[in-house]
């Protein structure tokens, strides 16, 4: 049973500070990637001592899940301000002005073992389309944009990110080929595909039926019992990026032994939205799970 982190992590406070300075003027932009380097540093080292395989970078130069893709793939900008789903926190949406193409340039925002994207159908629901004539063209063409960052970087392992499958506000649900887009697209690249911010059991079993063999599952959106019978192997999303009250460790050793084919143990989603200590409690507690369960 593995440990891995599944999104964007918080920025310590010296970071915090230094990209303000460096907005402010107040230092260089070689000072402010020595306090990048040193946080980027500093994430591998606390994953590898807590046991966490593959580690992440703490994705600290992705402004948002999508920013990097609209600096490395033409056709693709970013656009006006937006919430990003019901948290205070805000992305650049991303805006399709021509025919998708990666361009280079993806390794400037990677340097860890493990490369989280945003899935097909959550870049659907969230991009503004202006030239397009169809659904189907558009995911295929961003699929293969992914395809060619997986085949530039060359990551341990990558991850797909859906929250828009399972969202819990979501207005419209996602159709039959939404899901085997998701589908085919995880098989293209060899990543689990990573489902929060709602009840997951009903797109994990559509995603299992289609083959999916690694489904990430945010457990404090879903009933644990609605995943029985589910076959591929899970990663548990089961310790809240969204809340800093840290778990109760009995139950939770009680919950992921009720489980027959558990991959990972994670966060139910990017823990970015803690500050870092509580972030780092929250691996912690993941590390001694594991180690009880073990």
């Amino acid at each position: 049973m593995r440990l891995t982190l599944v999104g964007i992590h918080p920025r310590p406070d010296y970071l915090i500070k230094a990209s303000r300075d460096l907005d402010r003027g107040r230092i260089s932009e070689e000072e402010f990637l020595d306090h990048l380097r040193r946080s980027e540093n500093e994430i591998v080292e606390l994953q590898r001592s807590l046991g966490f395989e593959p580690v992440t970078d703490g994705m600290f130069r992705w402004q948002d899940i999508f920013r990097p893709l609209t600096k490395t793939i033409s056709g693709l900008s970013a656009g006006p301000l937006t919430r990003f789903f019901d948290n205070n926190t805000f992305f650049r949406r991303p805006v399709v002005s021509s025919r998708l193409e990666y361009v280079g340039g993806m390794e400037n925002y990677f340097r860890g073992e493990k490369l989280i994207l945003p899935g097909p159908y959550t870049f659907l629901r969230s991009c503004e389309d202006r030239s397009y004539r169809s659904k189907r063209e558009l995911l295929r063409d961003y699929v293969r944009c992914l395809e060619d960052v997986v085949d530039d970087l060359e990551p341990a392992e990558v991850q797909i990110n859906e929250p828009w499958l399972v969202y819990r506000y979501r207005r419209t649900d996602p159709g039959e080929e939404d899901l085997r887009v998701v589908a085919e697209c995880s098989d293209i690249l060899c990543a689990p595909v990573h489902l929060y911010f709602g009840d997951c059991s009903s797109a994990a079993r559509s995603l299992s039926k289609l083959g999916v063999e690694v489904i990430g599952v945010d457990l404090i959106e879903t009933p644990p019992e609605s995943l029985k019978g589910i076959d591929s192997d899970l990663i548990l999303g089961i310790v809240d990026s969204r809340n800093t009250l840290l778990e109760d460790g009995k139950s939770l050793v009680e919950l992921i032994e009720s489980f027959e084919s558990v991959h990972s143990l994670s966060p139910n989603c990017d823990l970015e939205f803690l500050p870092y200590n509580h972030a780092s409690r929250k691996m912690e507690l993941l590390s001694r799970l594991r180690g009880e369960i073990s």
